[in-house]
């Protein structure tokens, strides 16, 4: 957390923090930290590197995308780069937001990269992102959210 930033929703202990647990535990320990360049992805991205670094998890790549980017090259580019630095699988965390999360949940699936070696926690996703990007995009992908 930071002294500059005053949490309305969920703080980072209680959504980002216990889905890198769990990830760790479960998925894998190499990363990949995808997200809309502005503050929360920047700031919850911090986060998660101190986390991983001491609990023994690596971040292989970390890539932004400006807020509502989904052009067909920009957002390729991170599926790209995610194929690249982890061709055998590993965990990709995700703080996009908006109709960037459409996007890249399409070109992810149209690359061949599935929840069983490429799984995906996302923190900005809720019901309504579900129906627009389509759930066959989303099978055995996770999600993290307060309530």
């Amino acid at each position: 957390c930071s002294k500059n930033i005053f949490y309305t929703g969920a703080a980072p202990n209680q959504q980002i923090e216990p889905a890198v647990d769990w990830l760790l535990r479960y998925k894998g320990k190499q990363f990949f930290l995808v997200g809309s360049d502005y503050v929360f992805p920047r700031t919850a991205n911090e986060i998660i590197r101190g986390q991983l670094a001491a609990l023994g998890g690596t971040v292989v790549g970390e890539m932004y995308l400006p807020l509502g980017e989904s052009r067909n090259s920009t957002v390729g580019a991170i599926v790209d780069e995610i194929q690249r630095t982890l061709p055998s699988g590993g965990v990709i965390f995700n703080t996009l937001n908006g109709d960037s999360n459409v996007k890249f949940f399409h070109m992810f699936y149209d690359a061949g990269l599935r929840a069983d070696t490429h799984p995906t926690m996302s923190v900005s996703i809720t019901e309504t992102e579900i129906s627009v990007i389509g759930v066959e995009y989303l099978i055995d992908h996770y999600a993290s959210w307060n309530y």
